[in-house]
């Protein structure tokens, strides 16, 4: 089970968790550089994801990220990935959902947080600054 760190809703990874995820990642079809943009339906273009490590904080750079795109009924449109900290080596794992309404829904931590997109999302500034390149405005 995964253990929480300092930072309120932050989780790290047990060991058995990240040699897991090291697994996964290398089965992981896509690198997030290579992906984007993409269009699911129902919703406008998604230029690029920022993704940023959950141990120190930094960003990961597309080339460090791998990610699987799922399309499900409804027009429900999922992308998994796992990133690689190029400064501390942590492995990061992240779960977006884009919906036909324009939602946009993320898994922080252990629970989901929606967000209209081009809305102000308040209180949420950590993921606020996924949302950028969405064209999300504080």
């Amino acid at each position: 089970m995964a253990q929480e760190s300092g930072k309120k809703g932050i989780y790290k990874m047990t060991p058995e968790e990240a040699a897991a995820a090291a697994n996964e990642f290398k089965q992981l079809p896509h690198l997030a550089a290579d992906f984007f943009p993409f269009t699911p339906a129902g919703f406008g273009t998604v230029t690029g994801l920022t993704f940023f490590c959950t141990a120190c904080e930094g960003p990961m750079p597309p080339e460090y990220v791998r990610l699987r795109h799922n399309q499900f009924p409804d027009n429900v449109n999922e992308i998994r990935a796992i990133g690689v900290c190029k400064d501390c080596r942590c492995l990061t794992r992240f779960m977006f959902r884009f919906r036909e309404d324009g939602h946009m829904e993320s898994l922080v931590g252990h629970q989901w947080r929606r967000f209209k997109l081009n809305e102000k999302p308040s209180g949420w500034k950590r993921v606020l600054r996924w949302l950028l390149p969405f064209g999300a405005a504080p």
